[in-house]
């Protein structure tokens, strides 16, 4: 009579009979768990990273990857970064680039460092007078690292790859652009005429091909890459 009575709550609740079954033992001791790091900021997220994840969408990749590893990889590409400006260079360091330093001296230098990796990230972000916006510091983030986008494209990939396994994240979905600046370039060279759609599709046909040819080949390039990072196909 017990479980009939509650088999009709459950069902009047509409409610798959399921979840009104008792808790398991694993069950038990998650939930004790959880309660009592419920108010622990350090060990909450360690507990919580081992439970599997769905998928993590629309993640934009060249924003997903941390500021260490831009300035790793600005090390490793002899870039000369501007501390002040919070930016990494598209070259070395030379007599023109005033306060420029090379990456490589960075770690160092435990305070210019730290400049580096706030400037590149929202890391312990607190607005001031000179940087008021976390809205702007977050864009001018991005102006930051652009220097590395491209040529690290296939790392940025691993690293999110990697840190989404680890996460336990069963599925991920990347936000990239590649070929991208010929195909600005493309519209720059044919622009928009009023509203004739038409007539910028048709001035723009030829150039497809090539546009499509490049977007791929970027893109093959960076998998490439990428897999010889995380040594796919090997033992």
């Amino acid at each position: 009579m017990r479980f009939r009575s509650l088999f009709l709550i459950c069902a009047a609740l509409f409610m798959p009979v399921y979840v009104c079954q008792a808790q398991t033992t694993d069950e038990q001791k998650t939930a004790h768990i959880f309660s009592t790091l419920q108010s622990d900021p350090v060990r909450l997220p360690l507990f919580m990273r081992q439970f599997p994840k769905g998928a993590d969408l629309h993640n934009h990749l060249v924003g997903a990857i941390y500021a260490e590893s831009y300035l790793k990889w600005a090390a490793q590409d002899g870039l000369c970064v501007t501390v002040a400006n919070g930016q990494i260079l598209p070259h070395g360091c030379t007599d023109h680039d005033k306060g420029g330093r090379s990456a490589a001296t960075l770690p160092a230098d435990v305070d210019a460092e730290n400049s580096m990796i706030d400037a590149l990230s929202m890391r312990d972000f607190v607005p001031t007078a000179k940087d008021r916006s976390g809205h702007d510091h977050f864009f001018a983030a991005f102006r930051g690292f652009d220097a590395l986008t491209r040529t690290h494209a296939g790392d940025s990939l691993a690293e999110a790859r990697e840190r989404a396994a680890l996460d336990h994240v069963h599925y991920i979905e990347l936000m990239v652009s590649p070929g991208l600046g010929g195909m600005i370039a493309a519209g720059n060279t044919h622009p928009l005429k009023g509203e004739d759609y038409a007539q910028a599709e048709q001035s723009l046909r030829p150039l497809l091909p090539r546009l499509v040819a490049d977007a791929r080949r970027e893109t093959d390039e960076m998998e490439q890459q990428a897999q010889r990072t995380l040594q796919c196909g090997t033992p």
